[in-house]
């Protein structure tokens, strides 16, 4: 039934190859100032962004949206700190936002075997659509990734994942840097509000009005 789920999450958020990336040098029409509202298929995203980030990447198909943020001095080919967002068309009956959360897992168990990190967090409600939060990563790259994460370096984020009228979105702030153990990964249930703060609050709304406007 999460088949189609799992190629465009594998797709988008682990097999993307950093050499192909085209960079963006500005920040798109429909984002605007601090506050960003993005029209994703049937539905905005709203959600902060620090003034010392920027948009990086963009990508767009008839059936899955991915737009990627970094700091001003990092790139998308190199990062230690990224946020990632993404939908994904017409999926939202397939499943719950738990269960493609835990097939995201899936994916990066794949990759990361044993040094794999999953802890849910918890399952707030988003403007009346159910999501799912957790930490999700690698605590070491058994090898080097065509992602651009390293052999022997670590990537956890604090990802959402949330069930819309119809499509499935995931935002998510990562970081990557040294390995570490698995009992003691930099992200807990403990800091990542702290964490994830500067982003806060995450929004879900009609696909209506103009490009500035989150109407619920």
């Amino acid at each position: 039934m999460l088949r189609i789920a799992i190629f465009f999450i594998s797709l988008v958020s682990l097999t993307v190859n950093a050499e192909s990336l085209e960079p963006i040098d500005k920040v798109p029409d429909d984002i605007k100032s601090e506050k960003v509202i993005i029209p994703i298929y049937s539905q905005k995203l709203a959600f902060r962004l620090p003034t010392d980030w920027k948009p990086a990447f963009k990508d767009q198909n008839a059936n899955m949206f991915m737009i990627e943020f970094t700091p001003k001095n990092e790139s998308i080919k190199s990062w230690s700190n990224l946020l990632s967002v993404q939908g994904f068309k017409n999926l939202a009956a397939r499943g719950s936002s738990e269960q493609f959360l835990d097939q995201l897992a899936s994916v990066f168990k794949s990759t990361c075997g044993e040094y794999l990190i999953y802890e849910k967090i918890d399952s707030p409600i988003i403007d009346g659509y159910e999501s799912t939060s957790a930490i999700l990563g690698c605590s070491k790259m058994p090898k080097s990734h065509q992602s651009g994460v390293k052999k022997g370096q670590s990537e956890v984020g604090y990802y959402h994942s949330i069930r819309g009228e119809k499509d499935i979105y995931f935002i998510h702030k990562s970081i990557r840097g040294d390995s570490f153990e698995n009992s003691k990964p930099p992200l807990t249930k403990d800091n990542v509000a702290s964490f994830f703060k500067s982003f806060m609050p995450i929004e879900l709304c009609q696909n209506s009005g103009g490009q500035a406007e989150c109407i619920k």
